[in-house]
C-alpha cells in the first residue's frame, strides 16, 4: 500500500530539493565561475597594464631613435670643435699663419694635455701686439679659422702710439686619440 505524503510536506520537500539544487548549483557553477571570473579580470588588468608600458617603452624608443639620427647628423660638428692631440702643431702654425696674415705680433701659452682619452678643456692665452685693425683682423681671422677657440675675456690697452696689446684668456678642447 501507498502512503500518500501530504501536500503541505510535498511543498516543504520540493522546497528543500528546490534549495539544494540551488545551493549545488552555487556552490558547485556560480562560484567557480565567478572566481575564474575574478581571476580573468586581475590578468586582463595586468596585461593591459604590460601592454601600455610596452608602448610607452616603444615610444620612448621611436623618440630616442629619432634624437640619436639628429644628434648623429651634427656629430661631424663637433670635428672642427675637439682638436685631436697629434694635430697640436697644425693648430699652433694656424694660429701663427693668422697672426702673420694680420701683422701682429703673438704669444700663445698653451696649458699641457694629460694623458686621457676623454675630451679635455685646455686653457690657451693669446697676447697679441699690433695696431687695433691688425688686432681685429687677427680676431675675424681666427674667428672664421676650422678651429673652434672659446674666448672667456678680453682686455686690450695701448702700449705705444696706435699700437696696443690684448690678452686673450680662451678655452679649447682636445682629445687624446687612442689607438
Amino acid at each position: 500500500m501507498k502512503t500518500r505524503i501530504p501536500t503541505d510536506k510535498k511543498i516543504y520537500i520540493f522546497a528543500g530539493a528546490m534549495l539544494v539544487v540551488c545551493a549545488g548549483l552555487l556552490l558547485f557553477f556560480v562560484q567557480p565561475y565567478m572566481t575564474k571570473i575574478s581571476t580573468l579580470t586581475t590578468e586582463l588588468y595586468d596585461a593591459r597594464v604590460q601592454l601600455a608600458s610596452a608602448k610607452k617603452q616603444r615610444e620612448n624608443l621611436v623618440v630616442l631613435n629619432q634624437d640619436f639620427r639628429s644628434i648623429e647628423n651634427r656629430i661631424s660638428a663637433f670635428d672642427s670643435v675637439i682638436i685631436p692631440s697629434e694635430k697640436s702643431l697644425e693648430f699652433v702654425s694656424s694660429l701663427e699663419e693668422i697672426a702673420n696674415a694680420s701683422s701682429v705680433t703673438q704669444d700663445l701659452s698653451l696649458s699641457p694635455l694629460t694623458d686621457s682619452a676623454e675630451v679635455q678643456e685646455v686653457p690657451l692665452a693669446i697676447t697679441l701686439t699690433g695696431t687695433i685693425n691688425q688686432v681685429i683682423q687677427y680676431l675675424s681671422r681666427l674667428e672664421s679659422s676650422p678651429y673652434y677657440v672659446s674666448p672667456l675675456s678680453m682686455v686690450i690697452f695701448p702700449i705705444a702710439d696706435e699700437i696696443v696689446q690684448m690678452d686673450i684668456q680662451t678655452k679649447t678642447y682636445w682629445i687624446e686619440k687612442v689607438l
